[in-house]
């Protein structure tokens, strides 16, 4: 899994207001960054209780990480939950430093309304790079999550702005931004390099935060008469922008498999002697166990089976992923029960498998659901859901 992480910048130097009189130049408070800060953290915090102190890549993956194929699969909105996400106090620290310090003076500078549309903008920006890079890569089942693509972009709007604009600023002020933004850029860009770092959601933010720096012009340096239409067109922005933001939360919170609903009671399975157990929702109904594998239907016509082998056994995981990789499943590793476990996602002409296998007490469990591509993600949510309940209680007797 690809944490985001950048060196927290110094903010740059402000330019000093061109009049007194002007109330647009009286600096109030970043009440944007605190915003995204405080809903930064308010996710970071169920998430490291959901994991116990740890992120895991399943927690990662019920919250909306930048998953390749289940964005190719329809959940787009992945490219926008992922910009809020973060996989360790670490990561959230580095992050969100980087965002008070510098993202405040953007802030100031550009104004709210610029502001939000930038950082929104070249998260979704330096995402869909990531996205488009990583599906067609030899590592399809790379996930990331992170700000750093959006801050990114903040820095390229900050070196482009003194460019662009530098007729309208104090020399020394603008000698002073570039040379403190250079310095930090050079820095993040070779950190971008370092292993576990997606360097590809830096980029395009740094890029689309430069195209924007060229057309946005500051508030600090707008002395411009208002326009009904500029007004306008920056309201809009922000809102389809907030909007879509909310929107994305709103669809993974409809996939996300929630272990409470109070809609759909949840019923124990505890197949083989009791030795290990999960839950599933009380509507699927279990219709055939022959041999190793029980299967069960749900309301949308998806299919999960269970299979148990009877031989004695442990998943070997890359030899698995190597197997499953050729049979044209894109793979993921990640933890079910405390154990190292093998994620394959296969899309199908005639719809959707996800396969996951993990062992326990030297013996394999596959977990597999099918469904309809319009069905996916309720099912990719049960499966979830069966991961996250799985314990395995004592060794299976003989």
């Amino acid at each position: 899994m690809y944490f985001f992480q950048v060196s927290p910048p110094q903010p740059p130097p402000v330019m000093p207001a061109p009049s007194a009189s002007s109330p647009r130049y009286n600096y109030p408070k970043p009440w944007v960054t605190y915003t995204l800060l405080a809903l930064i953290i308010a996710i970071f915090i169920p998430m490291m209780r959901q994991g116990h102190g740890t992120i895991t890549d399943a927690t990662a993956l019920r919250w909306g990480d930048q998953f390749a194929p289940l964005i190719k699969a329809g959940q787009w909105w992945r490219l926008i939950t992922s910009i809020f996400l973060h996989g360790s106090v670490e990561h959230i620290a580095m992050n969100g430093l980087s965002l008070y310090l510098f993202g405040a003076s953007m802030e100031r500078i550009y104004g709210a309304r610029r502001y939000l549309i930038i950082f929104l903008l070249t998260g979704i920006a330096g995402n869909l790079l990531s996205y488009e890079v990583t599906l067609h890569s030899a590592h399809p089942n790379v996930a990331s999550l992170g700000a750093s693509g959006a801050i990114f972009g903040l820095l390229g709007a900050g070196i482009t702005f003194p460019l662009r604009w530098g007729s309208l600023m104090n020399p020394r002020a603008r000698k002073s931004i570039l040379s403190q933004l250079s310095f930090f850029l050079v820095i993040n860009i070779a950190f971008s390099f370092t292993p576990g770092i997606d360097k590809y959601a830096h980029f395009g933010g740094l890029i689309a935060g430069a195209l924007l720096g060229l057309l946005l012009l500051p508030d600090v340096l707008d002395d411009r008469e208002q326009s009904p239409v500029r007004e306008a067109a920056l309201w809009f922005g922000c809102a389809a922008l907030t909007a879509l933001t909310a929107a994305a939360g709103l669809m993974q919170w409809r996939v996300y498999p929630h272990e409470q609903s109070a809609s759909v009671a949840l019923v124990r399975y505890a197949p083989s002697n009791h030795w290990w157990h999960f839950d599933l929702p009380a509507n699927w109904k279990q219709i055939s166990a022959k041999g190793s594998v029980t299967v069960w239907r749900g309301p949308e016509q998806e299919v999960l089976l269970i299979d148990l082998p009877a031989h004695v056994n442990d998943v070997n995981i890359p030899e698995a992923t190597r197997e499953l990789t050729k049979q044209g499943g894109v793979c993921r590793t990640l933890q079910v029960g405390g154990q190292p476990a093998l994620l394959a996602h296969f899309a199908m002409a005639a719809g959707v498998q996800d396969l996951v296998m993990t062992s326990a007490y030297n013996r394999v469990i596959t977990v597999t659901v099918q469904s309809s591509r319009a069905a996916w993600p309720q099912a990719h949510s049960v499966l979830m859901l069966i991961l996250q309940s799985i314990r395995f209680v004592h060794s299976p007797k003989p």
